[in-house]
């Protein structure tokens, strides 16, 4: 079997070969159970739709964002997180004693 193009995935995907080639792969890995179940005309159509709905449907699209590979980043630094801001230090999240009052006599 030859693996089909997926022309709806990559129409509607963003311009990424990576988040295209991730789309596709996980679309076989979802058809492998049904080959020689359905005819290929079928599989196709398959294979179409759950590209499409991968890359587009308001729900589906934050899971496969979440769940691509990422390339090894090019250095160290602060990586922006989901939310926008970096993660909150000890100080300053509310209802943490600093170090210095945790052992202190009273």
């Amino acid at each position: 079997m030859t693996k089909k193009p997926i022309p709806a995935a990559v129409a509607a995907a963003p311009d990424d070969p990576s988040l295209q080639a991730f789309i596709e792969s996980e679309v076989e890995r979802a058809i492998t159970p049904y080959i020689g179940l359905f005819p290929e005309d079928v599989l196709d159509a398959f294979r179409e739709r759950l590209a499409l709905f991968y890359a587009t449907h308001p729900a589906m699209v934050p899971l496969v964002e979440a769940a691509r590979p990422r390339g090894a980043p090019n250095g160290s630094g602060v990586v922006e997180t989901l939310g926008g801001s970096t993660p909150a230090t000890d100080e300053a999240k509310p209802g943490r004693a600093s170090a210095g009052k945790r052992g202190a006599k009273r």
